[in-house]
């Protein structure tokens, strides 16, 4: 195999590694984000949040209708739909063993991952590619700084000994290179000059790049209602500079925490449960304290907060 093409066999392994770091970064985030209080041993909440992020519901089921023993699967719909868009019978499956026998609506209950009923796979995969592109670009221009100077050279033996001497500075060994047809006179009685040296002027964009990095990531984190301060100067801010987007990370938050607080009073109604779920996060903010019950005073409007 040549180098040109191991050279870019192996940029495009790094490409792919890249992309998969920060979708298993996201899609973790994304699986973090709620708590599950109260839930049965036998229903799994991690499963109940991957088939919500996958195919955006979730089916929670009994086994009998006189001793229900729940558990939380996907499903798959092999009925007609009724008025209100639920499955009149489903089949519940497990991506690990096999799948289950079909069932009726009195043995089992739906919950959706939002609003619109819709996965959030596709969504994690698009800030994932993003953001990856973004790294991608970043690590190329931190390498590029490397390639300060370069020599436009005439012989294969000038490359062999400019490459041995750049060795030996890395090495901090000192060198000098000289090619003696440099001092050989043409037919015209001037000097050869078989090696010149010129600059590589390459600019670092690096901290632009990690501006644009960490402004995508805030996105997607706002997006999925997670809180972040959103702003990247490095001086202190005021709470009411960092609550700035409070009002759509609390819709983004709303419209996933409401769909599962439903599921959780379908599934208390019909089975007598004491299902409940939260969001995930004790952080002391506006936003948090309108969301949860504490004892400490929530953090002032114009409070002053150190941005280290």
């Amino acid at each position: 195999m040549s180098t040109n093409k191991r050279n870019r066999k192996r940029i495009k392994m790094l490409n792919n590694i890249s992309y998969q770091v920060w979708f298993d970064l996201l899609y973790q985030i994304w699986l973090s984000r709620f708590v599950w209080e109260n839930i049965d041993d036998t229903c799994d909440a991690e499963m109940i949040e991957k088939s919500l992020c996958k195919h955006g519901r979730v089916c929670i089921f009994a086994d009998s209708i006189s001793d229900p023993i729940l558990m939380s699967l996907p499903y798959a719909t092999i009925t007609r739909y009724d008025a209100y868009g639920y499955p009149v019978k489903v089949q519940p499956y497990s991506p690990y063993t096999s799948t289950y026998k079909m069932i009726g609506r009195e043995l089992f209950e739906i919950g959706f991952n939002n609003l619109e009923r819709t996965e959030s796979y596709t969504l994690i995969d698009h800030y994932a590619m993003r953001l990856s592109n973004i790294q991608r670009q970043l690590d190329t221009n931190i390498q590029q700084q490397k390639a300060t100077s370069g020599f436009a050279i005439e012989s294969e033996q000038q490359k062999d000994a400019i490459i041995t001497g750049l060795t030996n500075m890395t090495e901090n060994i000192p060198f000098m290179i000289v090619d003696k047809k440099q001092f050989e006179k043409n037919a015209s009685g001037e000097k050869r000059i078989t090696m010149e040296n010129f600059k590589c002027d390459v600019a670092y964009i690096g901290d632009k790049l990690r501006v644009e990095l960490n402004a995508t990531l805030n996105e997607f984190l706002n997006a999925i209602g997670v809180e972040n301060s959103n702003m990247d100067k490095r001086e202190r801010v005021n709470s009411q500079e960092t609550n700035g987007n409070i009002g759509i990370l609390e819709i983004c938050r709303n419209k996933d925490l409401l769909t599962r607080q439903k599921l959780c009073d379908k599934v208390n109604k019909k089975w007598g449960r004491n299902w409940s779920v939260r969001f995930n996060s004790d952080v002391k903010t506006l936003l948090n304290s309108a969301f949860n019950s504490w004892d400490e005073k929530p953090v002032e409007e114009n409070e002053v907060v150190e941005n280290d």
